[in-house]
């Protein structure tokens, strides 16, 4: 008699596990959306910092005129590590399959610090400056990637996906200045006073990217057990990778390499913005059967 009840109970739940994942877990989604996203992505900047780059030192330039030697010093703090990530994703839905593209901005919190000059006469100071002008450094980057996943788990308007994506980003450090004159890390020796947009050196590298996300989302619409569409929020966390380069560019399209002597090319780092990230998806989208 206990045989039987303990074989009823294993079957009737069975039964009722084969009925909930057939319920759930569907195979035949199609539908679309569009979300904004905004979050944070870690990442630590110390690879800029290094002693190679000479960016984390204290910056010396000096120049002449006649007797008089004018020496300007400044430093570059770096910044907290992470950034605010703001960007639109799009995606289609396609028997469960999803198949979709986003475009991400990413901007780091500034960090300040301090750029003097001071004029010297036969070794004699004869003026210092009466204003401390301000220095700032910053992460900033971009990406464009194409997503793939799978629509895992739909119950009314709730969908649950994992996914991957790829394409191509650049990241790096901006640094400026409100001084008149401008001093430069030895890594952006490569640039000239005759290059545009003194005030302003962008320090930065471009490779392929990949995403490796779980996502979800629920639409706050009208919806049935077949389907739902309308206003939706979610919420999306993975891990961004950008593959280390040591090919480092300066503002547009200037390579460090070019002003840097065979030896000091050895000490260029690695750099590229990987890290955890979480966002915050709010748009509008439809799914069902």
């Amino acid at each position: 008699m206990l045989k039987a009840a303990i074989k009823g109970i294993i079957i009737s739940c069975a039964i009722s596990s084969g009925a909930f994942a057939q319920e759930v877990f569907k195979l035949n989604s199609f539908g679309g959306g569009f979300n904004v996203m905004l979050g944070y992505q870690g990442y630590n900047p110390s690879s800029y910092f290094s002693d190679k780059t000479g960016i984390g030192d204290e910056l010396t330039g000096i120049r002449t005129s006649g007797n008089l030697v004018t020496t300007s010093t400044a430093t570059f703090n770096k910044p907290s590590s992470g950034v605010l990530n703001m960007g639109f994703q799009g995606f289609g839905v396609f028997n469960s399959f999803m198949l979709g593209g986003e475009l991400n901005f990413n901007l780091g919190t500034p960090s300040e610090s301090e750029h003097k000059e001071e004029t010297f006469e036969n070794g004699v100071l004869v003026s210092s400056a009466n204003k401390t002008y301000k220095t700032t450094s910053r992460l900033a980057g971009a990406d464009v990637l194409v997503n793939l996943g799978f629509v895992a788990l739909r119950k009314r308007g709730l969908i649950v996906y994992p996914m991957v994506g790829f394409g191509y980003g650049m990241s790096g450090l901006l640094l400026s200045s409100d001084a008149p004159n401008r001093l430069y890390p030895g890594i952006a020796s490569v640039v000239t006073e005759s290059d545009p947009n003194l005030q302003n050196i962008f320090i930065w590298t471009r490779t392929p990217m990949f995403d490796f996300g779980l996502g979800a989302q629920y639409m706050l619409g009208a919806s049935t057990e077949d389907r739902a569409k309308g206003f939706s929020v979610g919420l999306r966390m993975g891990y961004k990778l950008q593959p280390q380069s040591n090919t480092i560019l300066v503002n547009a399209n200037k390579n460090v390499a070019d002003g840097l002597s065979d030896e000091d090319k050895k000490l260029v780092p690695n750099v590229g913005l990987s890290g955890f990230y979480v966002k915050l998806l709010i748009g509008f989208g439809k799914i069902g059967e």
